[in-house]
């Protein structure tokens, strides 16, 4: 409720964590969660942005909501990166399918994501169509002000491939990411 959202704030809340993710499948169309966290100028939001937990149309619309105030997450687990296939999760069956969607074995339900951040940008430029600027906000800047990590970041230079995947990254010139 705003009641609800308003007494989070009061306490120290300054954002919301994967907009979206674990909703109701069905809901008011105006007077629910996301739209009352979308219209909170004071938090930020984050989305995981792989797809399956909201559709690229909508997040469009989401960040369009709060342009400034939007972060990518990815909600990896352990199965990103690896082929499809069947694993466990905290003692429950998951499984990873072969467009990556990650979820309880037999089931619908959501397990996590196999997301990566390159993808992440990816999808924000290709498939939700903002900024190569706006995607790297979300993807590195603003997070890293929301921790108090700009000064660290700035020391931080990446190389990129002709796709425009990240192949190295290096931290005052030490190479602390090379992609195999």
């Amino acid at each position: 409720s705003e009641e609800q959202i308003d007494l989070a704030i009061k306490a120290g809340t300054t954002g919301s964590t994967h907009v979206g993710n674990g909703c109701p499948k069905q809901m008011d169309r105006s007077d629910n969660i996301i739209q009352r966290l979308l219209a909170r100028d004071e938090l930020w939001a984050s989305f995981i942005l792989d797809g399956h937990h909201i559709n690229f149309s909508a997040l469009k619309n989401f960040i369009n909501a709060k342009p400034a105030n939007c972060i990518a997450v990815t909600d990896a687990i352990y199965m990103t990166g690896m082929p499809p296939g069947k694993g466990k999760l905290n003692g429950l069956d998951i499984e990873k399918q072969k467009n990556g969607k990650v979820c309880l074995s037999g089931t619908d339900n959501l397990a996590g994501s196999s997301l990566t951040m390159n993808d992440a940008f990816t999808n924000l430029t290709d498939k939700v169509g903002i900024s190569r600027r706006d995607a790297e906000m979300m993807t590195s800047w603003l997070p890293a002000s929301i921790i108090g990590a700009e000064e660290q970041l700035k020391e931080c230079k990446v190389e990129l491939n002709y796709s425009d995947e990240i192949v190295a990254t290096y931290i005052k010139d030490e190479k602390v990411f090379e992609k195999k």
